[in-house]
């Protein structure tokens, strides 16, 4: 019988919060940028409205396919939505002085 996997600790469970945050944040900006709702995302990305409300609500995670669906419509490159995430978790991990 499999061993299951641990339980994640509270500052990996914090970490994964931060990434889902950042990224829902990245997905909101970029739609926001090319003049889309979050309607015509879901359409171009074929998920449905309230998928993409909870992706930028930060409520959902997303499978890799799903990743690319959403890059695909806001015709930028999965590698560049990751990009973006890392570099807005990093910015907000920064102390403050």
């Amino acid at each position: 019988m499999p061993t299951p996997d641990p339980l994640p600790s509270d500052a990996e469970v914090a970490r994964r919060a931060a990434h889902r945050r950042a990224f829902g944040d990245v997905i909101r900006q970029a739609r926001e940028d090319r003049g889309l709702s979050q309607e015509a995302l879901a359409d171009l990305a074929e998920v449905s409205r309230p998928t993409i409300a909870r992706i930028e609500g930060s409520t959902n995670t997303i499978t890799l396919d799903r990743l690319w669906a959403l890059a695909s419509a806001l015709d930028i490159s999965a590698a560049d939505l990751i990009g973006r995430t890392e570099r807005a978790v990093e910015r907000r991990s920064r102390p403050r002085g």
